[in-house]
């Protein structure tokens, strides 16, 4: 398969996402479950857990603030079986706790079809133009394994333009 030339990253963009957490627990479902309602009563569900978009190695979330907080403290709350959302990894010996449909700040990459910078530029100008961001790409979360993006919609886009605006040449890279 060939590799493209150069792709197309816009930063800090709002996605909705799944995202994962491994919890500390190590024995049973039972005392992953409990664990989780101990991150709804702790004061910052950041402290002592590594959250990630799910599929994403790094993280991939650039914002860990308190209306992030407030969403998943919100969403924990309002799963009637958070056991329901346990994993175990029996290869880790790991629980991770997943939840779906969380807005977080990322950045997000399509690859391009040009081969030269200049007709990058171009294309993506013709894409902002014709208003046609995600017909005929692959969007996904930077450097995630995984698609990673729940939502293709109206608000992404109009996002992703913004972030675009005069800066369409700072937004290329070249390809891996």
């Amino acid at each position: 398969m060939a590799q493209n030339k150069f792709k197309l990253i816009v930063s800090n963009v709002s996605v909705n996402t799944n995202l994962v957490v491994t919890l500390n627990t190590r024995t049973t479902k039972e005392e992953a479950s409990k664990e989780v309602g101990r991150i709804l009563d702790a004061a910052s569900v950041f402290d002592d857990y590594d959250w990630k978009i799910e599929g994403c190695a790094d993280g991939g979330i650039n914002e860990f603030n308190d209306d992030l907080q407030k969403e998943i403290l919100e969403r924990i709350g309002e799963e009637e079986e958070p056991e329901d959302c346990l994993n175990w990894d029996g290869m880790a010996k790991i629980y991770e706790f997943e939840l779906y449909d969380i807005t977080v700040k990322t950045d997000v990459e399509t690859a391009l079809k040009s081969e030269s910078k200049e007709d990058a530029i171009t294309e993506v100008n013709v894409m902002i133009n014709e208003n046609k961001l995600f017909d005929g790409y692959d969007w996904n979360i930077k450097e995630c394994s995984e698609t990673g993006i729940n939502k293709l919609d109206d608000s992404l886009k109009k996002e992703i333009l913004d972030r675009l605006d005069g800066n369409v040449e700072s937004c290329i890279a070249e390809g891996s």
